[in-house]
């Protein structure tokens, strides 16, 4: 997912979601996450996602 988000990696996530490095590994790993934790992932990996998906048909509109 984080991938899919535009993330490459962990260490870009955890500075996007102020967040460490472990527990970004600990969510995407399913050995610690809260419900409130998976929901800001998730939400930060879709709204990442949308602005991608809108500038690139920004660009393909020019």
């Amino acid at each position: 997912m984080r991938k899919a988000g535009g993330f490459r990696t962990a260490r870009a996530f955890a500075a996007r979601a102020d967040w460490s490095e472990s527990k970004v590994s600990r969510v995407e790993y399913g050995t610690q996450p809260s419900g409130e934790h998976f929901q800001q992932y998730a939400g930060l990996h879709l709204l990442r996602a949308q602005t991608l998906q809108l500038a690139e048909s920004l660009v393909t509109e020019l």
